[in-house]
C-alpha cells in the first residue's frame, strides 16, 4: 500500500521535542494489516513511538508500533544541490592540479635539455665547434620555456580559483543543513504499525516520537510610539536542533516542561510496629498465570488427531503401491508442532516438559545500566533453522518408524529429500548438537519491551510465554550490527552537539515561573533547519498593558531614567529574556525583561535615561536645643528637591527619598516627619523583594517646558550629651 507522510507539528521541551506526522495511506488491491512509515530521523527515540488513528474505520485501531531501520541506496541524483557543487568544484580542482603538475614536469624537461659534446681522444687536435646548432636549440628551449611559463601563470590562477571554490562550496555545506543527503547510502529510522485490520479505504494516521537535543529560550520585540502612551510587545524564541530532519512549515509549540522529569506518583508505604524489615526487592517480571499448558489441550488434541488420520491412510494403502509425498511432507509439518507425538495409537499425549517461569506481562522496571533499547518488527530470526528444526525431525522420524511399523513399508523411501534416517538427521542437524534451553534470567533483552512477542503454539516448552524478538531492516539483507549501532551513536552525538553551544546575548534557557509550566504557540507556521545553530522565529503577541514612567533618585544619582510598568493580562507567563525596545522607527535600547506571572503588575522593564528632564537637590541642616531645660538636641533636615521638564510631553515622575529611621530599643531618639509638599508616601516593595525601611516616593506630573519643586523637613531628636555615629548630619 501506498504511506505518505508528512511532518505538520511539533512540540519543543527543555532538552527534547515531540513530532507528530500527519501519515496517508492509500490501500492497494492487496492490503495488509501493518503500515511502515519511513524517512524518520536515526536519533528519534524507539521507545516513544506513538499512533493513533485520525480518520478511518469506526472499527480499526492500532495494536502496536514497532522501530525499524531504512537503509536507502541512493544515486547522484538524490544528492543535494551543495554537495553536487562541492564534488563538481572537487573535480575541477583535480583536473587543474594535473595540468599544474604536467607544465612543472615540461619546464623541468626543458631546463634539462642542454647539448652534449664528444670526447676528443687522446693525442687528437680539437675540433671545430658548431654554433649554429648549439644557437638553434637555445631558441628552442627559450622559446618553448616563454610558452610553458606562460601556460604556467594561466593554470596558476585556475588552481587558485578552484581551490578558493572548493574551499567555498565546503563552507557552504558545513553551514548547510544536516537534512540533505550527504551519502549515496543512509540510514534511517522506520516506524512500523501493526492495525487490526486491513484497511478497505483511505486512512489517516498520527505518528509521534521524541528527538533528542533541542534548546529554546526566549526573547521580546517592544515597539513604543513616541511619548511611551502606546506600544505592542511580541515574543520571539532561538531554536537549535541538530536531529537531521528540517521542520519545514510545521505548527511549533515551546513549552517550559521537561520530558525528563519524574511523573511517578509516590508510593505510601504502610507503617508497622515491629523489627525492621529491608524492603522487598523489584519484580522487572510477572510469574505465568496457572494451566497456561492447559490451553493448549485443544491444539495438541487436534494435531494428534491429524497424525492418526494419515497413518490410518498409509495402513490402508495397498502394499508395493508409491504413496504421494505430500501426504508425507504433510505429515513431517504436523509432527513438527509438538513434542515426541509419535506414538498416536499406543500411549496418550504426554504434557510438555515443566520450564522455567516466563514473564507475560512485565511491569514498570529501569532498564539496567548499560543497556541500550532496541526495537524491530517480531520475526523468527531469534534462533538458527538447524537448531530450531532438530527437536522437530527427532519426532517425525519416530513417527514414520511407527507407521512403518503398521504397513510393513519404509515411509524413509518416500523421501525425496533423505535416504536414510541419519542422512534426515544430518541435513537438519543433530538433535543433539542443539543445546538446551538457557534458564529464564532477568536478561538485558527482556527489558526491551518493544522487542518481546508472545511466542505460538508450536514453539513447544516456550509457547504463550514472551521472548526477545529478533530485529529486522527494511531494505537490507545483511547488515552489521555494530556498525549500525555506530550511525546511531554518531546521530545521537550530533543531535546532543546542540548542549554545547553559547546562549546569545542575555538569553536564558526556559524554566518554569513560580512552579508552573507553560506552552506558547507559534502563530503562524514557521521553519527550523537542521544545522546545530540558533534560529529566531516568531512566536505570538503578548496581551501586556504599558504605563511609562520617570524614575529618579536624586540623593544616589541625579539622572532621570525611563521605566516602563508592565501588567500582564494574558494566560501565560512572560519569562526572563531580551527585549529590543525601539520608539517609532528609531531603536533605542536592549534590556532585560524580568519574568512575569500570568495577572502580574509592577514590573518595571528600564529603558535607559532621559536626557531632556533635569533634576536638582538641595539640602539644609540646623542644629538646635529642645526639651525641658534644654536637655535634647533637635536636628532639623529640609530637602528641596527642582524638577525640570524640557520635553514636549507632560510626563509623571516618580522621586524616591529615605529617611532615618530609630532602632525600636533606642527609646531616646524619634524622627519626625513635616512640612512635606506635595504629599508623598510609603515606597511599595517590588514583587518578590521586602519593604525598605524609611522608604518614601513623591508622584509628581510635570508639565511640559515647565518646572516643580518638591519640599520634606525632617526632625532627629536625641539626649543633649549624644551624638549620631557619623556626625549629626543626615542629608
Amino acid at each position: 500500500m501506498t504511506v505518505t507522510s508528512q511532518l505538520e507539528a511539533v512540540t519543543v521541551y527543555r532538552r527534547s521535542a515531540i513530532c507528530r506526522r500527519a501519515v496517508t495511506v492509500e490501500p492497494l488491491a492487496v492490503g495488509s494489516k501493518s503500515i511502515t512509515v519511513k524517512g524518520l530521523p536515526l536519533c528519534s527515540i524507539p521507545a516513544s513511538y506513538r499512533a493513533s488513528i485520525t480518520s478511518g474505520p469506526d472499527a480499526l485501531r492500532v495494536l502496536d508500533v514497532r522501530a525499524d531501520f531504512e537503509v536507502e541506496l541512493g544515486a547522484t541524483i538524490d544528492l543535494s544541490r551543495e554537495t553536487q557543487l562541492l564534488e563538481k568544484a572537487r573535480e575541477r580542482l583535480t583536473t587543474v592540479a594535473q595540468d599544474h603538475e604536467r607544465i612543472e614536469r615540461e619546464i623541468t624537461e626543458l631546463q634539462n635539455l642542454k647539448p652534449e659534446f664528444q670526447k676528443t681522444k687522446t693525442g687528437a687536435p680539437p675540433r671545430e665547434a658548431n654554433v649554429g646548432p648549439l644557437l638553434a636549440l637555445a631558441d628552442f628551449v627559450q622559446g618553448e620555456l616563454a610558452t610553458r611559463h606562460e601556460q604556467r601563470r594561466a593554470i596558476n590562477e585556475r588552481l587558485k580559483e578552484a581551490q578558493a571554490e572548493v574551499a567555498l562550496r565546503e563552507h557552504r555545506q558545513a553551514e548547510a543543513s544536516g537534512d540533505g543527503r550527504t551519502e549515496r547510502s543512509q540510514v534511517k529510522r522506520a516506524a512500523v504499525i501493526s492495525l487490526s485490520d486491513v484497511p478497505t479505504g483511505p486512512l489517516k494516521l498520527t505518528l509521534e516520537y521524541e528527538v533528542p537535543g533541542i534548546r529554546w529560550a526566549p526573547s521580546y520585540e517592544l515597539r513604543l510610539s513616541k511619548g511611551f502612551s502606546e506600544g505592542a510587545l511580541k515574543m520571539r524564541a532561538v531554536v537549535a536542533q541538530n536531529t537531521g530532519e528540517d521542520w519545514v512549515g510545521v505548527r511549533l509549540s515551546l513549552s517550559t516542561a521537561s520530558l525528563e522529569r519524574r511523573v511517578d506518583l509516590p508510593e505510601l508505604r504502610a507503617l508497622k510496629i515491629g523489627r525492621a524489615q529491608p524492603p522487598p526487592a523489584p519484580s522487572g517480571f510477572r510469574e505465568p498465570p496457572p494451566g497456561l499448558d492447559a490451553l493448549f489441550e485443544a491444539f495438541d488434541a487436534s494435531t494428534t488427531s491429524r497424525i492418526q488420520s494419515l497413518q490410518e491412510s498409509r495402513r490402508d494403502a495397498p502394499k508395493g503401491g508409491r504413496r504421494p509425498t505430500t501426504g508425507v511432507h504433510a505429515a513431517v509439518g504436523s509432527l513438527g508442532r509438538s513434542n515426541e507425538m509419535a506414538k498416536s495409537r499406543r500411549e496418550p499425549i504426554p504434557p510438555p516438559p515443566p520450564q522455567a517461569p516466563m514473564p507475560v506481562m512485565m511491569a514498570s522496571a529501569p532498564m539496567p545500566p548499560g543497556a541500550m533499547p532496541m526495537a524491530g518488527r517480531a520475526g523468527s530470526g531469534a534462533m538458527a533453522p538447524q537448531k530450531k528444526m532438530a527437536a522437530p525431525m527427532r519426532a517425525s522420524k519416530a513417527a514414520l518408524k511407527d507407521s512403518e511399523d503398521l504397513d510393513g513399508a519404509s515411509a524413509m523411501d518416500d523421501m525425496p529429500m533423505a535416504e536414510s534416517a541419519a542422512e534426515f538427521e544430518d541435513s537438519f542437524g543433530s538433535s543433539e548438537s542443539a543445546p538446551p534451553p538457557p534458564a529464564w534470567g532477568l536478561d538485558v533483552s527482556m527489558f526491551d519491551y518493544a522487542r518481546l512477542t508472545m511466542a505460538g503454539p508450536d514453539e513447544g516448552g516456550s509457547r504463550g510465554r514472551l521472548q526477545a524478538s529478533a530485529m529486522s531492516f527494511t531494505h537490507v539483507t545483511a547488515v552489521r550490527f555494530d556498525l549500525l549501532m555506530d550511525f546511531v551513536n554518531t546521530a545521537n552525538q550530533l543531535a546532543w552537539r546542540t548542549d554545547s553551544l553559547s546562549w546569545p546575548d542575555r538569553c536564558q534557557p526556559a524554566e518554569s515561573v513560580n512552579s508552573f509550566d507553560y506552552r506558547y504557540d507559534c502563530e503562524a507556521p514557521v521553519d527550523v533547519p537542521s544545522t546545530g545553530t540558533w534560529t529566531t522565529l516568531p512566536v505570538m503577541r503578548c496581551d501586556v498593558g504599558l504605563a511609562p514612567q520617570f524614575v529618579c533618585v536624586p540623593s544616589v544619582e541625579p539622572k532621570v531614567f525611563r521605566t516602563l510598568k508592565m501588567n500582564n493580562s494574558s494566560t501565560h507567563a512572560l519569562l526572563p529574556g531580551p527585549v529590543d525596545v525601539s520608539v517609532g522607527d528609531e531603536f533605542l535600547v536592549t534590556a532585560s525583561l524580568p519574568a512575569i506571572p500570568p495577572g502580574g503588575d509592577g514590573r518595571k522593564l528600564g529603558l535607559g535615561v532621559e536626557e531632556a528632564i533635569k533634576v536638582s537637590r538641595k539640602t539644609n541642616f540646623k542644629e538646635s536645643s529642645g526639651g525641658f531645660l534644654g536637655g535634647s538636641s533637635v536636628l532639623t533636615h529640609e530637602i528641596e528637591i527642582e524638577v525640570n521638564n524640557r520635553l514636549a510631553t507632560p510626563v509623571s515622575i516618580e522621586v524616591q527619598e529615605r529617611l532615618p529611621f530609630a532602632d525600636p530599643n533606642e527609646k531616646d531618639v524619634k524622627v519626625e516627619e513635616s512640612n512635606v509638599s506635595p504629599a508623598w508616601g510609603p515606597l511599595p516593595a517590588a514583587p518578590g523583594e521586602s519593604e525598605i525601611k524609611g522608604a518614601r516616593r513623591w508622584l509628581a506630573n510635570v508639565p511640559a517646558g515647565q518646572r516643580t519643586t518638591l519640599t520634606a523637613q525632617y526632625v532627629i531628636r536625641i539626649p543633649a550629651d549624644k551624638a549620631l555615629v557619623g556626625g549629626n548630619r543626615r542629608v
